[in-house]
């Protein structure tokens, strides 16, 4: 939580691995929002099941990003974010994506090569990032990448992830995890140091951040001839927290 102490101070209370952390000095009142929401990872769970008619998708947003990379000269940025955005209104962010199914079985592809499409617009190497303040991550709906509306939310514009097994199968239900913390740049993490120095009363975290939710949609085509029967649900990210 984030609150104002009797004397206007701004104050930042994070319970990490179960011990509070109280945070004072802060620069700016959006950082006491963020250090709430900041995490190196999300993890949640996901069904595509062709026989049960079963689609899922991932809500992934970052609801203080607008506050680091929309500069009033549109070509700075404040950590933890790493891009501000641009004339497309993209600013990217590396993710690493790891992903298991029910039996806790992982994919053989090698690491770096999941299959994380459409590429995000961004100049130079093509991992996958995500690049805006609230996205649509779909599993295994390879048509969204072209630009089909994606199955639960209809969005447009969605990045789909192919639980591949790497052996020419697919993981149809499992769990994942998608890191934050910078995973491409050896020995780099996106910190937010939450006060004005570390040494000042901080506690930086690694990471971004972020908050979202799982939605899966089941389809019944098995009642009465013209009846359909929709089942839908949705489950809040779970997430970790890290100090580099």
């Amino acid at each position: 939580m984030f609150v104002f102490s009797g004397n206007g101070t701004l104050v930042s209370q994070t319970v990490p691995a179960g011990q509070k952390v109280r945070t004072t000095n802060l620069p700016y009142s959006y950082d006491a929002v963020s250090l709430v929401y900041m995490h190196d990872a999300i993890y949640n769970e996901y069904v595509t099941e062709p026989a049960l008619g079963a689609s899922s998708e991932w809500v992934v947003t970052y609801p203080t990003k607008v506050a680091y990379v929309d500069t009033a000269s549109n070509a700075s940025v404040r950590p933890p974010f790493t891009n501000a955005f641009r004339d497309d209104g993209a600013a990217c962010e590396a993710i690493d994506i790891a992903y298991w199914n029910r039996e806790e079985q992982v994919s053989s592809q090698p690491p770096g090569t999941i299959d994380f499409s459409p590429p995000p617009p961004v100049v130079g190497p093509q991992v996958a990032s995500l690049c805006y303040e609230a996205q649509v991550v779909t599993w295994n709906q390879s048509g969204t990448a072209a630009g089909q509306p994606s199955r639960v939310f209809g969005a447009t514009y969605a990045s789909n992830i192919n639980a591949n097994t790497g052996a020419g199968g697919v993981f149809n239900s499992g769990w994942a995890r998608i890191r934050f913390d910078n995973p491409f740049v050896a020995g780099a993490q996106n910190v937010l140091n939450n006060a004005v120095n570390q040494t000042a009363g901080g506690q930086a975290f690694a990471g971004l951040p972020v908050t979202g939710f799982w939605a899966a949609n089941y389809v019944n085509s098995n009642v009465t001839p013209g009846t359909l029967a929709n089942y839908s649900g949705a489950y809040t990210h779970r997430a970790s927290r890290a100090a580099p």
